[in-house]
């Protein structure tokens, strides 16, 4: 049985509120789409040698698939894109320190959130914490930061054999990328 934390955070809401914790739109999987869907992939990451190097790929080919990385590549834009890759590195390697290791990376498009979701699944009980206060000056201790101010809703479902931290990046944002800058 799965059961959700306390453990959510999202961006502010454009009245300004602060968000607070991040509703799970979907069925408590966080996936809409069914694991054959063509906008829904697993990749084992269990005893994979380099699995933050591996789930890059992984997820920029999803990406690729999907149209969601401008072509030809335009070296001199950042992209949103971009910034799901670092946020799948940034998971991969919590789990990797913190966890004993990711065993599954899902990258899937939830159409009821319509937002690409980012999922990495551990075996590990102990829920992340986000250091505070924050010390940007330090090495170490970023990750949770990174992923919180590029993602639009994060947050971690408990079960009973380890969590999934699941984090969520609105489509419109990735749409926005594939227009040619003026």
């Amino acid at each position: 049985m799965t059961s959700r934390t306390g453990i959510d955070a999202q961006r502010s809401q454009p009245d300004g509120g602060s968000g607070g914790p991040a509703a799970d739109p979907s069925d408590g999987t966080g996936r809409s789409e069914g694991p054959e869907s063509p906008r829904s992939r697993r990749l084992s990451l269990a005893g994979v040698s380099g699995p933050v190097a591996v789930g890059r790929h992984f997820t920029r080919q999803a990406l690729a698939d999907w149209n969601w990385i401008p072509d030809p590549p335009d070296p001199t834009r950042q992209t949103v894109a971009g910034d799901v890759l670092l946020v799948v590195s940034e998971l991969i390697a919590n789990a990797t320190v913190h966890a004993g290791g990711p065993r599954e990376l899902v990258v899937a498009v939830d159409t009821v959130a319509k937002a690409l979701r980012l999922e990495i699944l551990d075996a590990g009980p102990t829920l992340p914490v986000m250091p505070s206060p924050h010390r940007p000056g330090l090495g170490g201790g970023h990750g949770l930061y990174i992923v919180e101010s590029i993602c639009d809703r994060w947050g971690v479902i408990a079960g009973d054999e380890g969590k999934t931290v699941w984090a969520e990046i609105d489509v419109t944002r990735l749409d926005a990328d594939l227009i040619p800058p003026t």
